[in-house]
């Protein structure tokens, strides 16, 4: 069943609805660039963070390395120079063993200066990323020692970073995982806030989508925020103040279509007090000269055929004067309803255009009580019927009232002529201007449109409760 509210016409605000949608399907949303920016911020600050922890641990072990090397610098320097001094080769084996069982050094002695061994790889639950970042390039001191039968002993000390990068590593590891957890949580909370605190926009705007189709009273969310509340705010008052508007066009559309209706009621009083007891004393007077007329067969053969034209003219004037009257005084309405009325003129089309095929169906109860509302009703059937015959060039029209299963009344009119685009140039609009302006007068629904297979088709759907039109004081 059709919606019984009739459109607001708020073609800017569709226009802004749809630049809106437009944009939405090109970029993120606001809550979606409002999260990635918070995120990539976070990204930013925790990058530092971690940066900073790795920095300050490759400090931490190239400061340990470098005072191990200082330490084993002295001490090859002294003291080995002494056992050298002496040929003390035990003197220096010595002293080499001590710095090999340092944890931070390791000793190659040869005879002759070659690769060596150490330092010691790296320790598997150390991560390389981290060892590569941290630890420092490979410090060595390289001695020569002449034994006392002439050998030549050369001895090559490494720092050996192995131990002090997982001691930095259990360090660091609590810190970076406190890092991470964090930015997660953070990240996690602002997300959640500002998809919380933003969720009602969605519904807002839905709300002004539906206002902007006519209805007034959309169901709004409860805004989280004093922002937000006071659009919401905004567009409740704005709802009242539109539906004040649309109750004062209303009104004033009835009123304005009442004193229509008034007026061509008056004007076919008058044409009918005035025009036709005018013809009636024409017609009668007509036949009373004839009646009068003297013996002289050929003078009065010649008045009587005078005479004929003249009442001639005078029924084909009652005859255009009836046509008027119907136009301006819907025949039979007051008298025997709107059923009735409807059905008569679909039979005064029948009799003035036999070339076109006319069906009704009329059920007479479905007919509102408002007399007014069975004359705008009247009009539109009225006006419809028009145009399928005089504009449209239609070969068969239909004329459906009634209602079925529940649903509101409806009148349907369906011709196969040349369809509403057609009928439009021939036309400038005015009668469908009128039928819209009566189905807005009564609130009710009306769907025009041209069918794929041609024509045109026309449904005027009442509301369920059709408001009393009361005149205005």
């Amino acid at each position: 069943m059709p919606d019984l509210l009739p459109p607001v016409q708020a073609d800017a605000i569709d226009g802004l609805i749809a630049k809106a949608g437009q944009r939405r399907r090109s970029r993120f949303d606001l809550k979606r660039r409002l999260s990635i920016s918070i995120a990539g911020l976070l990204v930013i600050v925790l990058g530092l963070s971690v940066a900073a922890v790795l920095r300050n641990s490759a400090q931490s072990v190239r400061g340990e390395i470098e005072a191990v090397m200082r330490l084993a610098d002295r001490l090859v320097g002294q003291d080995i120079a002494s056992a050298a001094a002496r040929g003390d080769e035990a003197g220096w084996n010595a002293l080499l063993d001590v710095l090999d069982d340092s944890r931070h050094l390791c000793v190659q002695r040869t005879r002759a200066a070659r690769p060596s061994n150490c330092p010691a790889p790296m320790p598997a639950e150390v991560p390389r990323w981290f060892s590569h970042t941290v630890a420092p390039p490979t410090l060595e001191l390289r001695r020569e020692f002449i034994a006392s039968d002439g050998r030549v002993l050369h001895a090559v000390i490494r720092a050996d970073a192995a131990d002090e990068v997982l001691e930095a590593w259990s360090e660091a590891r609590p810190l970076l995982t406190a890092i991470a957890l964090i930015g997660f949580l953070i990240n996690a909370i602002v997300v959640v806030t500002v998809w919380f605190f933003l969720r009602p926009v969605d519904a807002i705007r839905q709300a002004i989508v539906r206002m902007s189709r006519g209805e007034l009273q959309p169901q709004l969310p409860r805004a989280a925020t004093p922002e937000l509340g006071g659009i919401v705010e905004g567009l409740v008052d704005l709802g009242t103040r539109l539906r004040q508007a649309r109750e004062d066009k209303h009104r004033l559309l009835r009123r304005n279509l009442e004193l229509q209706e008034s007026e061509r009621s008056a004007i076919a009083r008058e044409l009918q007090d005035e025009l036709g007891q005018g013809l009636a004393i024409i017609d009668a007077n007509v036949s009373l000269l004839q009646q009068s007329l003297d013996e002289d067969a050929q003078s009065q053969a010649e008045s009587q055929q005078t005479l004929l034209l003249i009442r001639d003219s005078v029924a084909d004037c009652c005859d255009r004067l009836r046509a008027m009257l119907v136009q301006l005084r819907p025949s039979g309405l007051s008298e025997f309803g709107l059923g009735y009325a409807l059905q008569s003129l679909i039979g005064n089309w029948e009799r003035h255009c036999p070339h076109i095929r006319f069906e009704s169906q009329v059920d007479p109860n479905a007919a509102p009580d408002d007399a007014l509302t069975q004359v705008y009703v009247y009009r539109v059937a009225q006006e419809a019927l028009t145009n399928a015959v005089r504009h449209s060039g239609a070969r068969h029209v239909r004329m459906e009232f009634g209602t079925a299963r529940g649903e509101p009344v409806c009148l349907r009119i369906v011709d196969d002529g040349a369809g509403l685009r057609e009928t439009r140039r021939s036309r400038k609009g005015h009668g469908l201007r009128g039928i819209r302006e009566r189905a807005e007068a009564l609130g009710a629904v009306l769907d025009l449109q041209s069918p794929p297979s041609g024509g045109t088709q026309l449904e005027l759907w009442l509301p369920d409760s059709v408001m009393q039109v009361s005149r205005l004081g």
